[in-house]
């Protein structure tokens, strides 16, 4: 019986062991990866960050390649070669039902492309 016993202690010690390293081996896992968690929150913010950057040097770059020569960037003169788009004129395509692709939802005016008209629209808006 005395056998019986010092098997049974054998048993649970070598269990308990074991559990003991499954367990810091699983410590030690959850210690790698919050560190290497932290290490890309930081990374993910310095690419948010750049991206941020980016886009706002992209949007003033778009704005300035759209801004007609000496026109106000907040929905002053219309670009040269949309001269007389808007007012009276600019509103015969509403009679006519021609809807110009790029036009203004609240001025009316017509603009040469999607960028423009995006840059116009916040600017008009305002």
């Amino acid at each position: 019986m005395r056998g019986y016993h010092f098997n049974n202690a054998e048993v649970y010690s070598s269990d308990f062991y074991a559990e003991r390293a499954a367990r810091e081996k699983i410590h030690e896992e959850k210690e790698r990866l919050s560190a290497q968690l932290d290490f890309v929150k930081k990374q993910n913010t310095q690419l948010q960050d750049e991206m941020d950057s980016l886009g706002r040097q992209s949007l003033s770059d778009m704005q300035r390649r759209h801004m007609p020569r000496g026109g106000n960037p907040h929905g002053g003169a219309a670009p040269h070669n949309m001269e007389g788009a808007r007012g009276g004129d600019a509103r015969d395509w509403q009679q006519q039902g021609n809807i110009p692709e790029h036009v203004c939802p609240k001025c009316n005016e017509i603009l040469p492309d999607l960028d423009s008209l995006q840059i116009h629209i916040m600017d008009c808006i305002i």
